[in-house]
């Protein structure tokens, strides 16, 4: 990455920072992934209600902008996340910036993000 920042103008601008997160519809969002520190109280915790109604939430950002939010019904996997990716994602990308091919792509290692089918298409896309 460093070299690459030397070596390509603004680069750190087109990076496409992506997540999901599951959010309640009773306002929690899923915590399991939220982290908090207080000098004050260093024992803060909070009562999560029983799970009502839930949507999973995916998000790229960059320095170019948001990609706006995209919705999963139920949880992600290969297939949905394949789906998101070539149905949804790439073509805003593509529409708000002429060509995601400019971008490069980061996201985590879970399954869904590291399977075989869904790295092959990013690696043909991105940079």
């Amino acid at each position: 990455m460093l070299e690459k920042s030397h070596r390509i103008t603004n680069f750190i601008f087109k990076i496409q920072f992506s997540d999901e997160c599951l959010f309640e519809l009773g306002g929690q969002s899923n915590v399991k992934n939220i982290y908090y520190l207080s000098r004050e109280n260093p024992s803060f915790h909070f009562v999560k209600p029983h799970k009502k109604k839930e949507k999973m939430t995916w998000v790229a950002v960059s320095g170019a902008g948001l990609i706006v939010p995209l919705f999963f019904d139920k949880n992600v996997n290969t297939l949905s996340y394949q789906q998101l990716l070539s149905d949804k994602f790439l073509l805003e990308l593509d529409s708000k910036h002429g060509s995601a091919s400019q971008f490069f792509y980061q996201q985590d290692g879970v399954p869904a993000h590291y399977a075989k089918d869904n790295r092959a298409i990013l690696d043909e896309i991105f940079l």
